[in-house]
C-alpha cells in the first residue's frame, strides 16, 4: 500500500525562464553535465554530478553531489539532504538553471512534519513564518487558486462536502487554466517536458508586486528598480517584468548572505580614491560597484586561471594598455590609486563607444571585452525590430547573445547598486 500511494506523489521541476516542467519519474534521480545523468544540463556551470532528488518515504529529497557552483535551495546553498516543499525554488549553478518545484499527490496530506527517514537525518527548512526576511515576503500576494490546499482543509470533512469543494475547485481551476495542448507536450526518454506557465526566478509570479517599507512615502520595488535602471541609463520601455524579478533574484541573495555586507564594509576604504578618479573623466559614481563583483575591493586579489590581478581584475595586457607597470618586480594592478586611474580609462573608452548612457552595456563589456560585446550588437542588428530595442543590454540577455557569466555579472553589478540604495532608504524610513 506504501508503494502505491509513493507512486501517486509527482515531483515537477519548472524553469523559469523557458516555461517547460520536467516531471521526476524515478525514485532515485541525478542532475548533472553528464550523459549518464537522468537529467542533463549542458552547461559549465554545472557539476557533472550536481545534485539528486530521492523520493523515499512518502517525501521527496534534494541532495547536493559536493558540485563546484553548489545547488540553492530558496537561495539558500544545501549542504545536507533536505526535503523538498511545494513552491520551493531551486538553483543549479546558476540564475540560468533556476527551477519552481510543484508536488502533486494523492491529496492525503502535503505536511512535512518526519526529521528522520530510515534513521538518516534529514534537514527541514522551516515554515514560512520562520524564514529569514526576504524581498518576496513583502508581495501582495493573490489568494492561491491551489488545488491541493484546498483538499488538504476538506479531508476532515464529511464526505458531502469535500466532494461539493472539489467539484467547485475544479472547475475554477478548468476555466482559469485550461488544458495544455497536447501538441505542446513532448517527451524524450524518462523526462517530460510542457509548456506551462511558470513562476520567475524567485518564484514569484509576474502580477505580484513587493512593497517597500512606507512612512511618508510608499515605495514600490518594481518601481524602485525601474527608476534606477532608468538613471543607469536603461529605456523605461525595454525593462521587463522578466528582468525585475531577476534583480529582485539577486538583491535577495546579497541581502541574506553576508558577503554583500562584507564587501560594502572593504568598500569604505577604497571609494574615496575610486570616485575621485571617476569624477575626472566625468563618469557615474555607480561604476565602482564593479569592483564589488570583480574583487570585493580586495588589491591583492588574483584569479590562477586567467591571470587577473588586483580590484579591478585587469588582464597583463590591458593593464598595460591602460598604462600600468606590469613586470616581476612592479605590478600596479595591486596599488589602489594606479589601478582605479587605469579602470576610468579603460570605462571612458567603452563609453565612446557604447554610449555614455549606457551603463549596463558598459558594464557587460568590462567583463566579456568590447570586441565580444559589440559581435552581440551586430547579430542583434540582423533581427527585426526597433534598433533602439536591439541596442539594450537586456534584449542581448534575453536572446543569449552574450555569455552567460556576462548576463550574471551585470545583473549582480546592479544589485549591489540598488540593495545599497535601498537599505540606505530603508535606514532613512525607520529613524
Amino acid at each position: 500500500m506504501q508503494e502505491k500511494i509513493n507512486l501517486m506523489i509527482k515531483l515537477f521541476l519548472i524553469k523559469n525562464d523557458t516555461q517547460e516542467s520536467i516531471e521526476i519519474h524515478n525514485n532515485t534521480t541525478t542532475i548533472g553535465r553528464e550523459a549518464s545523468n537522468e537529467i542533463v544540463l549542458a552547461s559549465s556551470y554545472i557539476s557533472k554530478y550536481h545534485c539528486k532528488l530521492t523520493k523515499k518515504e512518502n517525501q521527496w529529497l534534494i541532495s547536493d553531489l559536493q558540485s563546484t557552483n553548489g545547488t540553492f535551495l530558496n537561495s539558500e546553498r544545501l549542504t545536507r539532504t533536505t526535503i523538498l516543499r511545494n513552491n520551493d525554488v531551486i538553483m543549479f549553478g546558476s540564475a540560468d538553471f533556476t527551477y519552481n518545484v510543484k508536488i502533486e499527490d494523492n491529496g492525503e496530506t502535503s505536511e512535512i512534519k518526519t526529521t528522520i527517514i530510515n534513521n538518516e537525518n534529514i534537514s527541514v527548512q522551516p515554515e514560512e513564518s520562520e524564514k529569514p526576511q526576504t524581498f518576496s515576503q513583502y508581495f501582495k500576494l493573490p489568494k492561491s487558486e491551489n488545488n491541493d490546499k484546498l483538499l488538504y482543509i476538506l479531508i476532515p470533512s464529511i464526505a458531502g462536502i469535500f466532494l461539493i469543494f472539489l467539484i467547485v475547485t475544479s472547475v475554477i481551476g478548468y476555466v482559469k487554466n485550461p488544458k495544455t495542448d497536447e501538441k505542446n507536450v513532448s517527451s524524450a526518454g524518462n523526462v517530460i517536458v510542457r509548456n506551462e506557465r511558470t513562476t520567475l526566478s524567485t518564484g514569484i509570479t509576474q502580477n505580484q508586486q513587493l512593497s517597500l517599507p512606507e512612512k511618508e512615502k510608499m515605495y514600490y520595488i518594481e518601481d524602485f528598480i525601474t527608476e534606477h535602471l532608468i538613471k543607469l541609463g536603461e529605456k523605461r520601455e525595454n525593462i521587463t517584468t522578466d528582468m525585475i524579478t531577476r534583480t529582485i533574484y539577486y538583491m535577495e541573495h546579497y541581502r541574506q548572505g553576508q558577503t554583500f555586507y562584507d564587501r560594502i564594509e572593504k568598500r569604505k576604504e577604497y571609494i574615496k580614491v575610486i570616485e575621485e578618479e571617476l569624477k575626472k573623466v566625468h563618469l557615474p559614481l555607480s561604476y565602482s560597484f564593479i569592483p564589488f563583483v570583480e574583487s570585493g575591493y580586495e588589491t591583492e586579489a588574483y584569479n590562477k586561471k586567467s591571470g587577473a590581478r588586483g580590484m579591478w581584475q585587469f588582464l597583463p595586457a590591458t593593464a598595460k594598455e591602460y598604462g600600468l607597470t606590469v613586470n616581476r618586480n612592479r605590478d600596479d594592478r595591486t596599488d589602489a590609486r594606479a589601478s582605479a586611474k587605469a579602470a576610468a580609462k579603460y570605462l571612458t573608452d567603452m563609453c565612446a563607444i557604447f554610449g555614455n548612457d549606457a551603463f549596463l552595456l558598459v558594464t557587460a563589456s568590462f567583463n566579456c571585452g568590447d570586441g565580444r560585446l559589440r559581435s552581440a550588437l551586430k547579430e542583434a542588428n540582423t533581427h527585426e525590430g526597433k534598433p533602439e530595442r536591439k541596442r539594450s543590454f537586456f534584449y542581448l540577455y534575453d536572446k543569449k547573445l552574450i555569455p552567460p557569466e556576462t548576463r550574471d555579472y551585470v545583473f549582480k553589478v546592479v544589485a549591489a547598486i540598488l540593495l545599497t540604495e535601498y537599505l540606505k532608504q530603508e535606514a532613512k524610513t525607520e529613524n
